[in-house]
């Protein structure tokens, strides 16, 4: 990503927040020149399209959700260490409300589901697939390390976990729960213990 001055850097942070709630398609460079009080030229200074802006919009956004998530698990020992900071600091992405629409790509990708924007479209879905991609790399790790079973898929372990996190997800949309982050937490803790290795719950 190219080097962001501070002007731009303000614009993107608004119009990712604003992203998060309204979507990709929602933001309009005369509706984010107002809400930061710059003329839509002022905008176009920085990013001379809409798409343009999207295009950073989304780079950014994995910026901040790599500090929230990435940064701090990297800091534990590789493997179900790792796997299990990476899944507190997830709940706590989520709970702080990183971004005030919830999590970020999820919905970018649920909105870009059937867009004709194929390389808006590709932006979104190559920081998911990384993720994704890493939390099958911890769960080998887990394995290799004799913390998971030795039978345990970790394809099938990030597809559980990641089906925890959407549902998580859900039912904060529905109220399900007071204390959501709490519950799915739990929920993530017993997915583990299924996956754990009798050498590992004994030690």
């Amino acid at each position: 990503m190219p080097k962001i001055s501070n002007a731009s850097g303000v614009i993107l942070d608004h119009a990712t927040q604003y992203a998060s709630q309204y979507g990709l398609n929602g933001i309009t460079i005369g509706g984010l020149a107002e809400a930061i009080g710059m003329s839509k030229g002022g905008v176009c200074a920085h990013f001379h399209a809409k798409h343009d802006l999207q295009m950073a919009v989304i780079a950014q956004a994995e910026q901040v959700f790599m500090r929230a998530i990435f940064s701090e698990a990297q800091k534990h020992a590789p493997g179900l260490p790792r796997l299990q900071a990476m899944c507190e600091a997830w709940f706590a992405y989520v709970a702080n409300r990183t971004f005030a629409g919830g999590c970020f790509f999820t919905n970018a990708l649920l909105e870009l589901d059937d867009s004709n924007d194929d390389a808006l479209r590709a932006a979104v879905i190559a920081p998911y697939e990384r993720y994704l991609h890493w939390i099958e790399h911890m769960a080998a790790e887990a394995i290799a390390q004799q913390q998971f079973r030795a039978d345990a898929d970790p394809k099938a372990f990030a597809f559980e976990f990641h089906g925890l996190q959407m549902a998580t997800l859900l039912w904060r949309s529905l109220g399900r729960e007071t204390d959501l982050c709490l519950f799915g937490r739990q929920q993530a803790h017993a997915l583990f213990a299924r996956y754990q290795s009798p050498i590992s719950l004994t030690s």
